[in-house]
This record gives structure tokens, sequence and C-alpha cells, in this order.
């Protein structure tokens, strides 16, 4: 009976996590294309046909759909199911991590910001303010009531993380970093603070380096292509949030300067 009642539990927390992941997607489009959020039900940017309230059921609508609109057959993106489900999946994994907490509640609604960012940044190269200043606030009440961090080590953080990507900017002419990378390196200082934040930045551009190297040698990018910079510092941000503890570990372990 307890493994049932779980059962439930966890199937409505994933499926409150998709609803929000659906919420997520109008953010997203609408931001992109200028719209107010609020401005009336979905529609099909195809055909421009009304969605139902069946045709807006988060993940089943697109199965039962088959992948299609109902009025034009024109087919509907994979981003709308893959951020419905992951943002569920983030809501699971936050309960997972934290329990029935308050901490679990805001890493949840931090991670969908994260998540929004990073798929902004992947499909148009943006890194929206409505996510960016979000983020920032959250960031605040984190250092609050959970970080811990002293008010210097935010500040250090926060202050390397602007320079870093400013620098960058400056140097590169605004060409090679845009306005959102420098208000996300902000975003990591306060967040996990000195030295954390040297190890956050540092790791994305490791992965970045990783990925584009066998894309560069297999002739997929050149050299001069643009890098949505952001599709890897935000999931390295996320590993750091919910694992900040064996991320500590790891570096304290491997590194000859202890992390405190």
């Amino acid at each position: 009976m307890d493994f049932i009642l779980n059962l439930w539990i966890y199937f409505l927390i994933f499926a409150f996590g998709a609803v929000f992941g659906s919420f997520l997607n109008v953010l997203i489009i609408r931001t992109h294309f200028d719209e107010a959020w609020w401005s009336g039900r979905s529609k099909c940017p195809n055909c421009h046909h009304e969605l139902s309230g069946f045709e807006l059921i988060p993940i089943l609508s697109f199965i039962f759909l088959r992948g299609k609109c109902s009025n034009c057959q024109a087919k509907i993106s994979l981003q709308y199911p893959s951020v419905e489900l992951i943002s569920g999946l983030l809501a699971l994994l936050s309960v997972y991590n934290f329990g029935f907490t308050p901490t679990a509640a805001l890493l949840y609604f931090v991670s969908r910001l994260l998540l929004g960012d990073f798929v902004s940044d992947l499909l148009y190269m943006e890194l929206p303010e409505i996510f960016n200043y979000s983020l920032f606030l959250c960031g605040i009440v984190y250092q609050a009531f959970i970080g811990h961090n002293t008010l210097f080590s935010i500040l250090l953080g926060a202050a390397f993380g602007f320079l870093f990507f400013f620098l960058q900017f400056i140097l590169s002419k605004k060409q090679g970093i845009g306005e959102g990378d420098i208000r996300l390196g902000v975003i990591i200082g306060l967040f996990l603070g000195w030295p954390l934040t040297i190890f956050s930045i540092l790791s994305s551009y490791v992965v970045a380096t990783l990925v584009f190297i066998p894309m560069i040698l297999l002739k997929k990018v050149s050299m001069k292509s643009a890098v949505p910079l952001g599709v890897f510092l935000l999931p390295v941000l996320f590993v750091f949030l919910f694992w900040k503890q064996e991320v500590r570990d790891f570096f304290s372990t491997y590194f000859i300067f202890a992390l405190s």
C-alpha cells in the first residue's frame, strides 16, 4: 500500500512539473517573438488553429496527435514534449534530492528558469531577460536561506563572473560574447560564490571544447561558427547547485587548494 501511495505521489509530482513545462514553452516562444505570455490561448504556429484543452495536455497530447496538428497536420516541434518531460523529471529530481522542503521548491523553480534559458539559447541564441532577472532574484533568496556563502564570497564570485565575460565582450568587439552571457556570469557568481564560480565557468568551457572539437574535425561546424555559450554554462550551473557538496569534495580532492 505504501509503495502504491508513493508511486501515486511521485506521479503527481511529475505531472505537476510537466504542466509547468507546458507553461515554460509558452514563455520561451512568446518571449522570442516579443509577445505577451498572457495574450490568449496557444495556437498552431502554422495554421493558427486555437488549441483545445485536449491538445494542451502535457506530453500525452503530442502522443495522441502523433506529433501533428489536428487541423493542418503540420508537424509539432519536439520542443514541446521535450521541455514538458524534462520539467517533470526536474520536479522529481528536486524532491528526490531535497525532500518535500522549501529548498526543493526553490531549486525546482531555479531549474525551470535554467531550462528556459537553455532552450532559448539552443534554439534562438538568446538568453531572455525574463529568465535572467528571475534567476538573479532567486540567487538572492538562495543565498539568504540556503547557500550561506559569506557576502565577500558572493560579491567576489559575481565580480569574477561579470569581468570574465565582460572582458571577452570588449576584446571580441561584441562578437564572441553577448550581454546575456555577462548577466549569466553574474548569476553564476551569485549562486555559487567564490571559488566555485571559477570552477563552474571553466568546467563549462572544458565541456564546450570536448563537444566542439569532434564537430570541427567532422566539419559540422567551423572555428568561426557562433557558439551558444549558455548551452554549456547552464547545465554545469545546474549540476553545481543540485550536487554542491559532491562538487566541492571533488575539487577539494583533486586540486591543490581546498574549497572552504
